[in-house]
């Protein structure tokens, strides 16, 4: 040990020795709040979820609608995250046979998923595809460079 970690290790030693310990407070009875302080997402929301990962049901009942109805020859599939599914489309384009199949927190794997149902199957002239900030924040997890 050198002489300058030796110093290092007794002041910090040294200090937290001279440190008045913390004492727990304790009470007699214990009275959470009122208000409910559990998750937001319960048990079923939850249970849910983990049935539709990809999130396939999300649009399934529109997709229905749209697919029983001739296709547009201009109908334009947005495919994205939270950032395009919060656009208002209907507004932006009006009158335009724009279609917004974004889901917040997706990430590309999860949208390659949905390509056939809310993309293909929906026989678009465009698809513009907005992509990857959630891969980004990795929320499918830590990526590597090797391919598996």
């Amino acid at each position: 040990m050198s002489h300058r970690t030796l110093w290092v290790f007794v002041l910090t030693f040294g200090i937290m020795g001279f440190t008045p310990g913390a004492h727990a407070q304790l009470v007699e009875q214990f009275s959470p709040p009122e208000e409910d302080c559990r998750p937001r997402i319960d048990a079923q929301r939850l249970a849910d979820h983990f049935q539709d990962v990809n999130q396939l049901g999300y649009y399934h009942a529109a997709n229905e609608l749209l697919k029983s109805q001739p296709a547009d020859p201009h109908r334009v599939v947005f495919l994205g995250d939270s950032i395009t599914e919060g656009w208002k489309i209907a507004d932006f384009f009006p009158g335009k046979p724009y279609v917004n199949r974004c889901v917040s927190g997706q990430t590309t794997s999860q949208m390659l998923v949905r390509t056939f149902p809310e993309v293909i199957d929906l026989h678009p002239a465009v698809v513009i595809i907005l992509a990857g900030t959630n891969d980004i924040a990795a929320n499918d997890g830590p990526e590597t460079m090797q391919y598996g």
